[in-house]
C-alpha cells in the first residue's frame, strides 16, 4: 500500500515528525493530489518485480484523510494481513517479507488462523 512520504524533499514535512526529515532517499515532494500519489506509486512499481500488486491510500479532495494509514496505524513500513472480513490476522511494525508470506501461506491452507 503507498500511503505517505516518510521521507519527503525539503520544505515538505515528514508525517511522523513534523519537522523537515530529508534524507538522500528523499527523491519526491508530499503528494498533495490523488493523481500525485498514483505518479509517485507507478514510478515506485516500476522498480519491483511483476508479482507484486501495489495499491495506492486514497486521498479525498481537499481532505487528505489517509483512510488506511489512519485506520491500521501511522507508520511508514508497516505490514497487516487482513481477512475478508476485516479482522487483522497479522501485524508488523516493520514489514517482514519471508514472515508475512508465510503467514498468508497458513492462511490459505487453514493450517493456522
Amino acid at each position: 500500500m503507498y500511503i505517505l512520504e516518510p521521507h519527503p524533499k525539503s520544505p515538505d514535512l515528514s508525517p511522523y515528525s513534523a519537522n523537515v526529515s530529508e534524507s538522500s532517499y528523499s527523491t519526491k515532494y508530499q503528494p498533495v493530489t490523488y493523481e500525485n500519489r498514483v505518479a509517485h506509486a507507478t514510478d515506485m512499481a516500476g522498480h519491483l518485480d511483476n508479482t507484486q500488486l501495489l495499491l495506492v491510500d486514497d486521498m479525498y479532495p481537499l481532505q487528505r484523510n489517509n483512510p488506511m494509514w489512519c485506520t491500521y496505524g501511522p507508520a511508514p513500513n508497516s505490514g497487516y494481513l487482513i481477512s475478508m472480513t476485516g479482522k487483522v490476522i497479522v501485524s508488523q511494525k516493520w514489514l517482514d517479507v519471508p514472515a508475512m508470506k508465510n503467514a498468508i501461506n497458513e492462511l490459505i491452507a487453514g493450517s493456522r488462523f
